[in-house]
């Protein structure tokens, strides 16, 4: 038994809350090398700095109490917390974002001396003025977005910090102080910037030029093997196409494409390479550019191909051009198949025209794509839970759900993660104690160590059970594999293939007679995602055609659960038809710890009942209900219940 179960486990508890925010800090000394300053001395925050050039950036971490809570000797702790107000976050059933979750904490304000914040205090002629929280304030005014840790447990003689539960957030905003004097903090999920930052990034690089689909096309008057000679009509400016492509689209020699490396106006001859065959009279060439000027000193707002060692593409009107060499301000490409990218057109584009960075994935696992999107969101590796993603990618998704696609406009990330997840039937949240984004597919899971609640364990009677025939459906569908990434997103017209899943016996007459459709649109599914999409929406059918169900509950803390468990629920109020209590998995999806915890689960269920197979040695259905087991020719299990579904 740890020290906070032993702690929860007593009838008599004393509950309190410590929070720590982490403030950015000068590590140097006033006055003394590498700090330059002079005069009165700064309070070593940025703010005050007076010599920035050579700040030194740490960390800060003062720490505030519940009122009340008896403070162990050689801690220091301000007894500040009056009250907080908590929104938790909820796990959407079938897929997508968890909604943030925001907490706000009130805390008292009062005179007192800077002895703790001022490290320059004995120095000072004339002590500090007003009250801590308008001091601190106006030192640190640049504590929005940092990470501020929330200590929530139990007060014990003697005091031990291990029945404190450790929860990470940001601050999203402080107020105050208001009439009363106090000041409010409110602190969100440590994803929040997935709600702030847009993927891909604006980019305001512009083209310096007219850039044509086709610079020029006609019949060669001549040719021999390094030269082109182009029609009159043809430009009469020297070097106007040095640097372009002439591919020979028809008759002889068709297929060869050339840099050309010299033009000369007056004769419209070209220099190339040496041609493989040497075009002639009915040869039909095009000229077409293979780089564009984004704009002086635009270019380091773009993604460098030789960095990133990605695919990277620019959007310029309705068309997406894949470019592999950034150089300053100039973006090129190896020749014309770069440009029209996923199904866009080319396009003649005017001078002034926006370039703007694509955010792209080309043939990424589902992991990899996650990771790509997090980390250009601003949300780095330490709190992802890469592992348990890879986990859920090995099992569910796989070769399947490789993914290609591009998105040319900026948008919310949290925007397209969402999207993203229901497309793969995957939830994700913020799990605050463990400090990581969670990801779960929506399908049956296995686990050892669940949780079994029953009558005993909820407080009051509190158990509810409460159909969520909302959800309830009889066919799934998904349009994907879009004709164009910059075509109109709503519209099915504008995807290739559509996948789709009936449950007739749903629909039947002797079951819920009638039919309720589901349809979705999928910007992230190409054609190779066919396979997926076929399970996606069988998958999604089999999970929903009989309602689920959500059970609320309140739990002492002895019966501590966590956001995402699995638990295993026994009620009265849900029976089989015999009216014997039936055992139901169930994942937390909404937990609220104030005193006691709040709980809210979904059922993990699938109608008809699926499971792994049996391993060997498992014991024969129906004394081993767990595993899957293979019915009769009917379909039937010997109990006369309907048998088990591969998903």
């Amino acid at each position: 038994m740890t020290a906070r179960s032993d702690a929860q486990a007593k009838h008599q508890r004393v509950m309190a809350l410590v929070l720590k925010p982490h403030l950015d800090y000068c590590n140097n000394t006033f006055g003394t090398a590498p700090c330059t300053a002079t005069g009165t001395p700064c309070y070593n925050t940025y703010g005050t700095c007076k010599d920035k050039a050579n700040y030194a950036k740490g960390v800060k971490t003062p720490r505030y109490c519940s009122r009340g809570m008896a403070i162990p000797p050689g801690e220091t702790l301000r007894p500040y917390i009056l009250s907080h107000t908590f929104t938790p976050t909820e796990i959407p059933v079938g897929g997508g974002l968890a909604t943030r979750s925001n907490i706000t904490f009130t805390l008292a304000d009062e005179v007192c001396t800077d002895y703790e914040d001022d490290p320059y205090i004995a120095t000072r002629a004339t002590p500090a003025k007003g009250t801590y929280w308008t001091r601190w304030l106006a030192r640190n005014y640049n504590t929005v977005g940092r990470v501020i840790e929330v200590l929530s447990g139990y007060v014990t003689s003697p005091f031990d910090w291990a029945t404190f539960q450790n929860e990470l957030y940001v601050i999203e905003s402080i107020t105050g102080p208001d009439n009363n004097g106090d000041v409010q903090f409110t602190l969100s999920d440590v994803v929040k910037p997935l709600d702030k930052n847009l993927l891909p990034a604006p980019t305001s690089g512009k083209l310096l030029a007219d850039f044509k689909a086709i610079e020029y096309t006609g019949y060669a008057v001549s040719a021999d093997a390094t030269h082109i000679t182009l029609a009159s009509n043809a430009s009469a400016v020297d070097g106007a196409y040095t640097g372009m492509e002439c591919y020979v689209t028809q008759n002889t020699g068709a297929g060869q494409r050339r840099v050309i490396t010299a033009y000369v106006g007056e004769t419209r001859q070209a220099t190339v390479a040496t041609w493989s065959v040497t075009p002639d009279t009915t040869s039909v060439v095009e000229i077409s550019a293979l780089s564009i000027n984004v704009g002086v000193g635009n270019g380091v707002q773009y993604n460098d191909p030789t960095i990133t060692g990605e695919p990277e593409l620019v959007c310029i009107g309705n068309e997406e051009i894949r470019y592999t060499v950034l150089s300053g301000d100039v973006l090129s490409w190896p020749d014309s198949t770069y440009r029209a990218q996923f199904g866009t057109a080319r396009e003649d584009h005017s001078i002034d025209d926006g370039v703007q960075q694509c955010f792209t994935v080309i043939d990424k696992s589902v992991t990899d794509t996650i990771h790509k999107l997090a980390n250009a969101a601003g949300i780095t590796d330490t709190y992802l839970d890469l592992a348990g993603l890879a986990q859920e990618d090995d099992d569910w998704l796989g070769v399947s759900a490789r993914l290609t696609a591009s998105f040319p406009k900026p948008e919310k990330a949290s925007g397209l993660l969402n999207e993203l997840l229901r497309d793969l039937n995957m939830a994700s949240w913020w799990n605050a104690v463990a400090q990581q984004q969670k990801f779960k597919a929506d399908m049956p899971q296995l686990s050892t160590t669940v949780k079994a609640i029953t009558p005993d364990e909820t407080i009051l009677a509190s158990m509810q059970v409460i159909p969520l025939d909302s959800l309830r459906i009889t066919q799934a569908f998904i349009s994907f594999a879009p004709y164009s990434a910059t075509g109109n997103m709503t519209d099915r017209q504008n995807f290739r293939i559509t996948e789709g899943y009936e449950d007739g016996g749903a629909e039947s007459p002797n079951e819920y007679n009638g039919v309720v459709q589901t349809q979705t649109y999928s910007r992230w599914l190409s054609e190779a995602n066919q396979p997926h999409a076929r399970a996606l929406v069988a998958r999604k059918t089999i999970r929903f055609r009989n309602a689920p169900w959500r059970a609320k509950l309140k739990l002492d803390p002895r019966d501590e659960v966590h956001m995402g468990d699995l638990v295993d629920v026994t009620t009265r109020k849900k029976t089989d038809a015999g009216g014997n209590p039936v055992v139901t998995r169930m994942r937390v999806v909404k937990l609220l710890e104030d005193g006691n915890f709040d709980v809210e689960a979904i059922n993990t269920t699938f109608d008809p009942r699926a499971a792994f197979i049996a391993p060997d040695g498992v014991a024969d259905f129906p004394t081993e209900t767990t595993y899957a087991h293979i019915s009769d020719a009917n379909g039937l299990m010997s109990d006369g219940t309907q048998g088990y579904t591969i998903i």
